[in-house]
């Protein structure tokens, strides 16, 4: 990457400046936020560009387009959610400030990247060429992290009921807790553990067969659903009020934990703009500050371990197969032809199927077939509103943004110059209605059902607790009634 001198670009208003320090750490400073996006995409085309290639190409199912048939299997649970179409739908229908800011981001993008002397290097071995970035492919990366952190495709729903399936009851709620002992709530008081299932529940010694038959069906259905998602949670964050420092000002501190790889997840930068300055974590692929600081207010994420999708199991017409029954009466499947580009080679056909409820799941247990519902494909449910954070002038602001931000369900928790500390859920939560989501279930008769998003105003927070301190780590945050809201998990 050029990292000195001047250079001549198309597409800033005004001239930028990018500094970087000893570690590589770049202060962007513009004359707008417009500028400033700009110069985002700038050095992260120039570091990053494959990384955020990647990131675009996971949500899109278009990774085989890079790897060749290695990579279908992946392409292939991505492709039938659609997300480059609903990337271009949500970035229709973004403000015109946040449409701005995206287009401005991908001109800079391109622009670092044109500026180095030749692609970078996985380009080289892989030996294609890099794509041109997209405003639609920021939103792209922004269900790519719905992806890591959510279960889009209902995995560990699928589990649970393979689990309450094949295991007598009291084993099964001993292996799936409400919470232990070892949960450390800020507030609530959270529901006793299950007993430890005695001899009378599951007796290995009286029926050797029968627990050997209930492994060796476990073990058929799993095979049969396909590799699940391995948990890989463990984010942490805290907070301490004013009164408990020596300085009189809040501390807070965040530590963000998803898969290792190489480059690093998170890109830090300084970015500065007349009347703005934010230090911080930045998402390569996006132009926000993930978590960070704006000298009035800090913040930090970390997995809430909600639960923000459900598998719903499908009644076929006995008379119609392309037909599936709903409360409205029969309806037909929707089918489509997605074909996957694969490098080396033909393209491969994907049939895909949609419900009214969701994408239809291939390798379905037990030969019924299911839909995915998930909070991401939610009118509403993916945005830039994060963004917002950047102008927030103290806390309260930031948990209202927070918690009406289309990003991922995550704990956010904020402090701010005044020493005041708080907690939500960043993200939207659906609204479930007769059920709680925690197996398999059919919709069919509309007893059970999603009846939108849980109203930005309804997400419970914790501000400023008596304790002085506020802590998350993936763990039970709230319990007890005040946490209805937020469902299981």
């Amino acid at each position: 990457p050029q990292t000195s001198g001047r250079r001549a670009v198309s597409g800033l208003a005004a001239p930028a400046t990018i500094e970087r320090d000893a570690l590589g750490i770049p202060t962007l400073r513009g004359a707008s936020r417009r500028d400033v996006a700009f110069a985002t995409g700038f050095v992260h085309g120039q570091d990053r560009y494959f990384q955020m290639d990647l990131l675009r190409r996971r949500a899109a199912g278009e990774l085989a387009e890079l790897f060749g048939p290695a990579a279908l299997s992946i392409d292939e649970a991505a492709r039938i959610h659609l997300f480059r179409e609903q990337a271009r739908r949500v970035l229709s229908a973004s403000p015109p400030d946040v449409r701005e800011v995206l287009a401005a981001y991908a001109a800079g993008a391109n622009a670092g990247l044109a500026s180095l002397d030749e692609p970078p290097f996985e380009y080289l071995v892989l030996r294609v060429e890099p794509l041109p970035w997209r405003p639609e492919d920021s939103m792209l990366v922004l269900f790519s992290m719905f992806i890591q952190i959510e279960d889009v495709n209902g995995a560990t729903e699928a589990a649970l009921t393979l689990m309450h399936d094949h295991l007598p009851e009291g084993l099964y709620r001993f292996l799936n807790p409400p919470a232990t002992e070892w949960d450390a709530p800020i507030a609530g008081t959270p529901p006793p553990a299950p007993p430890l299932p005695g001899p009378e529940i599951f007796d290995l010694r009286r029926a050797p067969r029968a627990a050997a038959r209930a492994r060796d069906a476990v073990a058929q259905a799993a095979r049969r659903e396909g590799p699940s998602s391995p948990v890989s949670m463990a984010s942490n964050s805290w907070a301490v009020a004013g009164p408990w420092t020596a300085g009189g000002g809040a501390l807070l501190a965040d530590e963000l934990h998803l898969g290792l790889g190489v480059p690093n997840i998170w890109y830090r930068a300084v970015l500065a703009w007349p009347g703005r300055w934010l230090v911080g974590a930045t998402l390569p692929g996006t132009p926000a500050v993930v978590v960070g600081s704006n000298g009035n207010v800090a913040w930090g994420l970390t997995n809430s371990v909600l639960d923000t999708s459900d598998l719903v199991l499908l009644d076929v017409d006995p008379r119609d197969s392309g037909r599936y029954l709903t409360p409205e009466g029969p309806r037909r499947f929707e089918r489509r032809s997605e074909v996957l580009e694969v490098k080396g080679g033909p393209g491969h056909e994907l049939a895909v199927e949609r419900t009214v409820w969701g994408p239809v799941l291939g390798g379905a247990g037990g030969g019924r077939k299911r839909a995915v519902r998930s909070v991401v494909q939610e009118p509403g449910a993916v945005d830039f509103g994060i963004l917002r954070l950047e102008a927030a002038s103290g806390l309260e602001q930031a948990l209202d943004v927070a918690r009406s931000s289309g990003v991922p369900a995550l704990n956010f928790i904020a402090a701010d110059r005044s020493g005041r500390i708080g907690w939500t859920i960043a993200g939207r939560l659906p609204r479930r209605v007769g059920f709680d989501g925690e197996i398999a279930s059919s919709w069919t008769d509309g007893a059970r059902r999603w009846q939108g998003l849980v109203p930005a105003s309804e997400v419970p927070r914790l501000v400023d607790p008596p304790s002085g301190r506020l802590w998350t780590a993936n763990n039970l945050v709230l319990a007890g009634e005040a946490a209805a809201p937020l469902g299981r998990g």
